[in-house]
């Protein structure tokens, strides 16, 4: 069974890996979930008022897509923060 990739952006178990054979070696590339370009754009802008990138972010998905991008993002940073934080004070 196909899943649709905004059904199953929150799980890392399903970026999108590439390998690529050039020249240079085997490099690999991960293609950019909603939510990875969501949490991009959030953060290129933090200190601007008005944000081309992320009014046409939220023109292309539909307010449903938009607000669960956006409790994931804030969901994964929550993790992340809290992951880094122990990480910092056990090193410390």
């Amino acid at each position: 069974m196909i899943l649709n990739e905004l059904a199953t952006q929150h799980d890392p178990a399903f970026i999108r890996t590439y390998l690529v054979l050039s020249s240079e070696g085997l490099l690999q590339y991960q293609k950019l979930r909603p939510v990875d370009q969501l949490t991009q754009i959030l953060r290129s802008s933090a200190h601007r008022e008005e944000n081309r990138a992320l009014q046409q972010f939220f023109q292309h998905f539909n307010h449903a897509e938009a607000c669960s991008m956006c409790l994931c993002v804030v969901w994964l940073e929550g993790v992340l923060g809290t992951v880094r934080a122990a990480d910092s004070h056990s090193c410390a």
